[in-house]
Formats: structure tokens, sequence, C-alpha cells
């Protein structure tokens, strides 16, 4: 249980940070056009949102498993923040 939790924790905590820096430069500019502030408000819960989908199960698999087939999987999760992210803006 407190492997599941850590993972989760830290799972949802890194998809936040990691969705966040992924998707901020791609919606830069769309922030510029529509004003500063709420285009950083839409990037920072577009990422979070999808950091959480794609990564807290990633976080507690990499926390189970260790780093073999961990960093694998983290590189899958790299895709499915990006397309969840997509999915989510459309």
């Amino acid at each position: 249980m407190v492997v599941l939790l850590d993972g989760w924790v830290g799972g949802w905590l890194d998809g936040c940070v990691d969705g966040w820096l992924n998707d901020w430069m791609a919606k830069l500019l769309d922030g510029l056009m529509f004003g500063w502030l709420d285009g950083w408000v839409v990037v920072w819960q577009g990422g979070c949102i999808a950091g959480w989908l794609g990564s807290w199960v990633v976080g507690w698999l990499y926390s189970w498993l260790g780093t073999g087939l961990g960093d694998w999987i983290v590189l899958m999760a790299e895709w499915s923040d990006v397309w969840i992210f997509e999915w989510l803006s459309d």
C-alpha cells in the first residue's frame, strides 16, 4: 500500500510538472495571442490533467517494478501525456 501511494503521489507530481513543461512551449504563442494570464492557466491545468492521467499508473509501476521496465514505461507515458493533452484541448 505504501508503494502504491508513493507511486501514485510521485506519478501525479511528476506528471503535473512534466506535462506542464512539455506543453508550455507548444501553447506559449496561443497564450500570448489570447492573453498571457489566460494562456498560462490553460496550459497549467491541461498539463496537470494530462500528466496525472498519463503518469499516476506509471509512477506506481516505476516504483514497484524498478528502473529497467520503468524506463520503457516512462517513455510510453511521455507519448500518452501529449495525446491526452491534445484530446483535452479539442
